[in-house]
């Protein structure tokens, strides 16, 4: 008796962590090898799960310790996964804010004046496109996760989450464009200026 309710124990709890460990360590290698980021919910989230296995292991015949457990097992790993999804988003979303978004309220201002709105007209185009489809993306993939992590819609979920971030990440080479556009083009109009403004000072002394 004692043998088959061990058994029935560890086909569950293998059952739990042979379909969910192999997505965190997914979720951790993704955020790892695209931001260079520490995914830190694969690890806490972990963490969590080996105090549940000790305290399935110090009371393993209690049959209301053993299903408290494996739940929780389960929600930790599957919290792993998304959170380790999301932060990845926010970090790219954050980045994108102090570049792009301290662009927009500095210097956007100027480019008329350095004749740089038509050029950049496009780019920008692109940038606030791109931005909106990832919200989106971003706010479908919140609302189509479920609480289980072995299902065709907590799949559909984590796929957004990639396809969010991806289109974030797309955008770097447009913003790029304009910081070195802008940057070029104020030191020529300031070299201009400064030429002009010395030899109007020599022609007047002479």
């Amino acid at each position: 008796m004692l043998n088959n309710v061990k058994t029935q124990i560890c086909e569950r709890l293998f059952e739990i962590l042979s379909k969910g460990v192999p997505k965190l360590i997914e979720a951790g290698n993704y955020v790892e090898n695209g931001a260079r980021m520490i995914p830190f919910p694969v690890f806490t989230e972990s963490r969590d799960v080996l105090s549940h296995l000790r305290d399935i292991a110090s009371d393993a015949l209690n049959e209301a310790n053993v299903e408290k457990n494996l739940i929780e097992i389960q929600e930790h790993i599957r919290r792993g996964i998304v959170e380790t999804y999301q932060e990845h988003y926010d970090y790219l979303a954050s980045n994108i804010f102090q570049t792009y978004g301290k662009y927009k309220q500095s210097f956007f201002k100027f480019e008329s004046l350095l004749g740089l709105r038509a050029m950049h007209a496009p780019l920008h185009k692109n940038i606030n496109q791109v931005l909106k489809s990832s919200q989106n993306l971003w706010i479908e993939a919140r609302n189509s996760k479920t609480n289980n992590f072995n299902t065709s819609e907590f799949e559909e979920s984590i796929n957004k989450f990639k396809k969010a971030s991806s289109l974030l990440s797309s955008i770097d080479e447009d913003i790029d464009t304009i910081f070195n556009n802008f940057y070029k083009r104020g030191v020529i109009t300031t070299f201009i200026f400064l030429f002009s403004l010395s030899l109007l000072v020599v022609l007047l002394v002479l």
